[in-house]
């Protein structure tokens, strides 16, 4: 009897000892994977300070310079800062109400400073008025910025975004109090700004769009899980695990995952990767990984992009302008039907010029705009009329039809003439139904590519 109290008693203390074990792992996974997620989430944040400061650096230079290229060059600067910083914002665990005034006005900061440029490029100089209200917006990045440093400073240890992560939107006030609740008071601060009012590229409604793509049923997470696997795989990227990082909740709710590299001296460059959770499409993905040394030139980068596409199912992709910066090649593509070029369905492919590796994707234009039955119209002009609206001393050296975006929220079927005015390159978009000229775009060559703008 007693041999029988030991062995029962053995057997209960294995299985308290195992489930204490088992509860240990859980705890010890869980506060692993709240690592990852609170490392990604500081990644974007800092991101966000830098493109902030880096959006009031270059106004500062708009400011202060003389000469009309370098302003182009410095509006251009703007916004490209501007919408990193809008992009870093929206990936932040963050309620969306909390978050909106902000990126509105990164957004408009962008279309604004885009506006400007397109102004000069056509040598127009800028009015007072514009000038006053480049002031007025280098002092609120300022301030934006001087904010985002405070959240920063009082929080030197980082925030706990994976705890912000799963907190409902009505008790996120209660839980920012982890970082001063200077959240709450930064969108109080850009509520104090007025709404630009201009014929920018974009208006407020465009901003808050919904996916056109995203129409379809929701997919589990470990649909999502071998939809991001296969896509990783398919981009050449070694691991040996894909770890769940959560969900994010912004325009396109999608399921994250973290890349488990199995060479310890790959385990601080981590890949993050989200798939949609209607439809489960890869929205984007990154890997951190540093590339010291280019060994690629840019036509084979291209090359390795446009087969990857291929591989992940993007049929009828051409590549566009491509830049260069850090040994990454990073070159936007966008759909072809019909011989027709569609700009608003465009995927972004990062590529290193070490190795060829496909190091980050980006679909979110692509989700936002494509649309499964788009119907292009066919043109009332002719590619000789449409010609004739052309400026006669703009030397055009190709023509094609394309879709551009509007103001409003649709596309516009063009007769896309690139060409050459005196020394410079230009676009022009001539309206394919009414013959209105839509836009003119300058051709900007800098060391890292070039830039239409």
């Amino acid at each position: 009897m007693r041999d029988r109290t030991r062995v029962v008693a053995g057997v209960l203390a294995v299985l308290l000892a195992a489930t204490a074990l088992w509860g240990f792992n859980q705890y010890s996974a869980r506060a692993q994977l709240d690592v990852h997620l609170n490392n990604r989430y500081q990644y974007e944040f800092e991101d966000l300070i830098s493109s902030v400061e880096n959006v009031q650096i270059a106004l500062g230079k708009c400011l202060v310079s003389g000469s009309m290229r370098g302003n182009i060059i410095h509006l251009t600067e703007v916004a490209r800062y501007a919408e990193t910083g809008q992009s870093r914002l929206s990936n932040l665990p963050l309620p969306q109400n909390l978050r909106n005034r902000s990126a509105t006005f990164l957004a408009q900061v962008s279309d604004f400073a885009t506006v400007l440029a397109h102004k000069n490029a056509s040598g127009e100089l800028l009015s007072e008025s514009e000038r006053n209200t480049l002031a007025k917006l280098h002092t609120e990045a300022g301030v934006l910025a001087s904010k985002l440093h405070e959240i920063a400073n009082e929080n030197s240890q980082g925030i706990r975004w994976a705890r912000l992560q799963d907190t409902a939107d009505d008790e996120f006030e209660k839980a920012s109090q982890e970082i001063g609740g200077k959240f709450v008071s930064i969108d109080k601060q850009m509520m104090e700004y007025p709404t630009l009012i201009y014929d920018g590229p974009f208006s407020d409604s465009v901003i808050g769009r919904t996916p056109k793509s995203l129409d379809g049923p929701e997919v589990s997470r470990d649909e999502a899980r071998d939809r991001a696997t296969a896509c990783l795989r398919g981009a050449g990227i070694e691991f040996s695990n894909l770890k769940d990082s959560g969900t994010t909740n912004g325009k396109i709710k999608a399921y994250s995952f973290e890349a488990v590299r199995d060479r310890e001296s790959e385990r601080d460059n981590p890949v993050v990767i989200e798939v949609s959770v209607r439809e489960g499409i890869i929205t984007w993905f990154t890997d951190t990984r540093p590339v010291k040394e280019a060994k690629l030139k840019r036509d084979e980068a291209i090359q390795r992009a446009e087969a990857f596409l291929e591989r992940i199912g993007y049929e009828d992709m051409e590549a566009t302008y491509s830049s260069i910066e850090l040994n990454v090649a990073t070159i936007p593509f966008v759909a072809v039907k019909d011989d027709v070029r569609i700009y608003p369905d465009m995927v972004k492919v990062r590529v290193a010029l070490d190795n060829g590796e496909i190091l980050g994707f980006d679909a979110v234009g692509y989700i936002m705009n494509h649309e499964d039955d788009r119907v292009i119209h066919k043109p009332k002009l002719t590619e000789e009329e449409a010609r004739e609206r052309v400026n006669t001393e703009f030397d055009v050296r190709s023509s094609r039809l394309a879709v551009i975006p509007s103001f409003a929220d649709e596309d516009t079927l063009c007769w896309e003439f690139m060409g050459k005015y005196g020394p410079d390159d230009y676009i022009v978009y001539i309206n394919a139904l009414t013959g209105q000229e839509e836009r003119i775009l300058k051709v900007i060559d800098l060391p890292s590519g070039q830039f239409t703008m």
